[in-house]
């Protein structure tokens, strides 16, 4: 016979277990799908899927995991708290870096006051796209560039006023490109470079079209957005 408290504990594990089945499954079933920008407090309580690209991830130590989420269209965020279980049983953990898009299924709640999509089942995060083929115009990266801080991106572009930085290894060029918005042209900084040449050992020059990967950041002493890249050559692409 079993004693009482033991009972009561294996009642409360199964209960358990039960509401995380539930949940796993209604995040499948029934999260209605919202856009970033469109969540607010009508959806407290609601189970929802949004999609968005990766702007921050933090890993905690007992193996929980938070991000923010950042739609490109609208600018707007949303954090998003994975359990430290389904955190642990993601797939291809190693390419949920900011630049990755993904879609969240989980229960939307409030945290001192904003909200937040809590996650409870592995199954509620996909990967979409890798941070790899985060492809973007230079229109739409230099119309918001706090949005993409810190983040990886791929942008196509007329290289301009290469100039060598020998005492840092690294080479820096202005990007152009044309858009029905007007024209538009970002600094862009390799570094681990000493010639101008692509992944492929091909020579670019001024005047050359290229595809460049690297992250935005904000350089400070000049007051400007970049795009640099510490890969070298391979983060250069020729386009012929």
């Amino acid at each position: 016979m079993i004693e009482k408290p033991k009972l009561l504990m294996l009642v409360v594990i199964i209960t358990l277990s039960g509401i995380l089945g539930i949940y796993a499954y209604a995040v499948l079933i029934e999260a209605k799908s919202v856009p970033i920008s469109d969540l607010d407090s009508k959806h407290l309580g609601s189970l929802v899927e949004v999609e968005g690209h990766i702007k921050e991830v933090n890993w905690w130590s007992d193996g929980a995991m938070s991000m923010v989420l950042v739609d490109y269209d609208s600018g707007k965020t949303v954090e998003v708290n994975v359990d430290s279980d389904a955190a642990t049983n993601l797939p291809h953990q190693e390419k949920l870096i900011p630049g990755a898009k993904i879609r969240v299924n989980g229960l939307v709640e409030d945290y001192k006051g904003e909200l937040l999509i809590h996650v409870m089942s592995s199954e509620g995060i996909k990967l979409l796209q890798t941070a790899l083929s985060n492809t973007h115009s230079l229109d739409v990266v230099l119309d918001r560039p706090e949005v993409f801080e810190g983040i990886l991106v791929v942008v196509q572009g007329t290289v301009w006023d290469i100039e060598k930085i020998e005492s840092i290894s690294a080479i820096t060029f202005t990007l152009q490109n044309q858009s029905d918005s007007g024209s538009y042209s970002v600094n862009c900084i390799v570094f681990n470079q000493t010639d101008m040449v692509d992944r492929d050992g091909m020579r670019i020059q001024n005047q050359d079209e290229v595809i460049f990967t690297g992250d935005v950041e904000y350089y400070p002493q000049k007051g400007l957005w970049q795009i640099q890249s510490y890969e070298g050559k391979e983060s250069l692409k020729k386009v012929n």
